[in-house]
């Protein structure tokens, strides 16, 4: 196969269109975005997408099956991998109205034109330390707040394993949440009996897939997290 220089790919794009490539290593997801600046200058950038790549790799697999399936929760994984595979490159991609997507590996199972941004969704960036690598990781959950009280829910869109966050905020419960531009320090605190009852009735009523999920999560009882705000 020839090989083609950056320059040469650039060109290959029209006006307002930007070349995505994705490359998996050991242990990493790299990210190059190819596109035309003013007067015909070319920009690339290289981007290490953050999230774990086991995570990714088990959330396309989910994704095709709910796809398969014409489940409609699919939209929750949607946004998951959105951020996971776009978020990263999301400045790079201001005011291209066109992606040409080159994938690797399990990436050629994803149909990206189904991936949903989270923007018009509720969701808050919840920010946690990996259990097992120590990394920091971000995550966007559905936005169940209550009086200035947040609440995040385990549901993994009804998986049989409980979320890799989920884990980590047993491990450190010391955490970050992001609500739009606000950011707070809080503190993680699964709930239980009658005040687990009241938090999945307002997550059910911010988000209608939460009972579908509970159904789908066979043995396993879904966590719901209360995130309470830490004293400065």
């Amino acid at each position: 196969m020839a090989q083609v220089v950056v320059g040469e790919a650039a060109a290959l794009a029209p006006a307002g269109t930007a070349i995505i490539e994705y490359a998996f290593t050991e242990d990493s997801l790299a990210i190059l975005v190819i596109s035309s600046g003013p007067g015909g200058a070319i920009n690339v950038k290289m981007q290490n997408a953050t999230y774990p790549i086991a995570a990714l790799r088990k959330q396309v697999g989910e994704f095709r099956g709910l796809l398969a399936d014409r489940d409609p929760s699919f939209t929750a994984t949607a946004s998951e991998l959105y951020e996971a595979l776009i978020g990263p490159i999301r400045k790079e991609l201001e005011g291209k109205t066109a992606l040409i997507v080159v994938p690797d590996r399990e990436l050629w199972q994803v149909p990206f034109a189904a991936l949903r941004s989270p923007q018009g969704r509720p969701v808050i960036i919840l920010t946690t330390t990996g259990a097992r690598t120590g990394k920091i990781r971000k995550t966007p959950l559905i936005r169940i707040e209550q009086n200035g009280v947040y609440a995040v829910v385990a549901s993994a869109g009804g998986a049989p394993e409980h979320p890799a966050w989920y884990r980590n905020v047993v491990a450190d419960p010391l955490v970050r949440l992001q609500d739009h531009e606000q950011v707070h320090a809080v503190r993680a605190r699964e709930v239980h009996g009658a005040e687990k009852a009241r938090w999945w009735q307002v997550a059910e009523a911010r988000w209608p897939y939460f009972p579908e999920y509970r159904a789908k999560a066979v043995g396993r009882e879904i966590p719901v997290v209360v995130l309470e705000p830490v004293d400065p």
